[in-house]
């Protein structure tokens, strides 16, 4: 296939930003979009932001793996001060047509982001999926010392039963919504990759923002952090009214997001260093275990003539006497679930729930 969608001229820089597989560029970016930091602002706009109490940061990446190849391209803040929002967009990648002094260099800017901003224990830091922008941080250098907020889990705590509980749904709640020209702009152009990840069963999707035009990405990105920012300002009024109606004090919902809070802190760091194990212990536990379930499938053959398949179709065939009591699947299939299992008459039923 052509890198290019046929009828569009990519000599121009307007052009050029519609045309597939083509460099990152800038339509006609002139420094129009205020919300990009310069080398010249950098210093000024961390010392605005650092007078923040609720701060949300956003991390733009070149995939979902913080411990593999994910590289942090840009970073994009939002924080209410003096009544009004401040946005920020940490840019750190060049793209055609954008001056050089918006490419800030990644490793003075995170330096002075460690020191202003996530050094400062009176800053409380807002997130959309924290642990995973704490992880990209972190890969900077940058460790968080101020309270951590995700306000995808807080979600979560104040009402468990949505549907969904992504960026846009959670918006979508609060009357809110999330800017969707990235997405289509990735969607219409093709960027992306299949990955196989190691310990999943289906391959992955690696969307690369880091190939769309700034002059979306950075929009978008700031849509995202500011987006967050009013989510998580917005479950704190939520937490306090349905705290209001709770006179128990350890029953509260607020203690339960204080515990969510220092559990999250705990985990990312299990996640970055991992944690002592008993290795000779968990090797005799597996041979155990192991033994155990080879014990296990050899009695199902003896009772049933065929060997162990946790297959449906193979229970078809071996419990077909307790078909009235056959579970049914969502799609309409013979289910062979515990809750089924338990009602057959079968002796090989109870081997299998063994």
């Amino acid at each position: 296939r052509s890198n290019h969608h046929s009828g569009h001229d990519c000599r121009s820089l307007w052009n050029r930003r519609v045309c597939r597989g083509s460099k990152r560029t800038v339509r006609s970016f002139s420094g129009g979009l205020k919300v990009l930091v310069s080398r010249q602002t950098l210093a000024s706009v961390i010392e605005k932001l650092a007078k923040a109490k609720y701060l949300a940061s956003d991390t733009e990446t070149t995939s979902l793996r913080p411990f593999h190849d994910g590289r942090l391209f840009s970073i994009a803040m939002a924080a209410e001060i003096d009544g009004a929002i401040t946005a920020a967009y940490f840019n750190f990648q060049p793209y055609e047509g954008l001056a050089e002094e918006f490419v800030l260099d990644r490793v003075t800017t995170c330096q002075l982001l460690q020191e202003k901003i996530y050094s400062n224990p009176a800053i409380t830091h807002v997130f959309f999926n924290a642990k995973f922008d704490e992880h990209m941080l972190k890969n900077e250098g940058i460790e968080i010392v101020g309270q951590v907020r995700c306000a995808m889990v807080h979600g979560k705590l104040i009402y468990n039963e949505h549907q969904s509980y992504s960026l846009d749904a959670s918006l979508t709640r609060i009357g809110l919504a999330k800017d969707d020209k990235v997405m289509a702009y990735i969607k219409d152009h093709d960027l992306h990759t299949w990955e196989n990840i190691p310990g999943k069963k289906t391959r992955s999707k690696n969307l690369h923002f880091d190939r769309v035009p700034i002059d979306l990405v950075a929009p978008y990105a700031i849509a995202d952090s500011t987006g967050t920012l009013k989510l998580g300002m917005h479950q704190l009024k939520q937490i306090k009214i349905l705290d209001s109606e709770i006179p128990d004090e350890s029953k509260k919902l607020a203690r339960v997001v204080e515990n969510e809070i220092r559990l999250n802190r705990t985990i990312h760091r299990l996640e970055q260093h991992g944690c002592l194990i008993d290795t000779p212990y968990c090797i005799d536990a597996i041979a155990k275990e192991d033994t155990r379930l080879k014990a296990i499938q050899a009695q199902f053959e003896v009772l049933t003539g065929v060997p162990f398949i946790d297959s449906a179709k193979i229970f078809q065939h071996v419990f077909a006497t307790d078909q009235l009591h056959w579970g049914v699947s969502e799609t309409g299939l013979p289910a062979f679930d515990s809750d089924a299992l338990e009602k057959f008459q079968n002796p090989a039923a109870r081997v299998v729930l063994y």
